[in-house]
């Protein structure tokens, strides 16, 4: 039995958790032969979980309930981390461990 190469097989897509900047809208700006981001790159809401150190599900209800910023791209959440964290500066308290006087 020969066995050929199969066609359908043979492509992989790369798979991220931070979202790619071109996939969610952000220009890219030229200058010569610098290409940079024009503006802050967005985080899916798994790369949010991770640096809060919460479940993705957590992202989701704090969205809902208006408790965390988030851009709504079609079905998808994005952030900036910068608007997470300056939201999280506003209203929430920092305590310290141990502290129960």
């Amino acid at each position: 039995m020969k066995r050929g190469k199969s066609n359908s097989g043979d492509r992989q897509r790369p798979v991220a958790t931070e979202a790619r900047p071109e996939a969610a809208g952000v220009r890219r700006e030229q200058s010569g032969g610098d290409e940079r981001l024009a503006g802050e790159a967005l985080l899916d809401k798994v790369a949010i979980a991770r640096r809060l150190g919460v479940k993705p599900r957590t992202i989701s209800d704090w969205v809902t309930q208006g408790r965390l910023p988030a851009y709504r791209l079609g079905p998808y959440l994005r952030f900036k981390w910068s608007d997470v964290e300056a939201h999280l500066d506003r209203t929430c308290r920092v305590t310290s461990e141990g502290s129960g006087e």
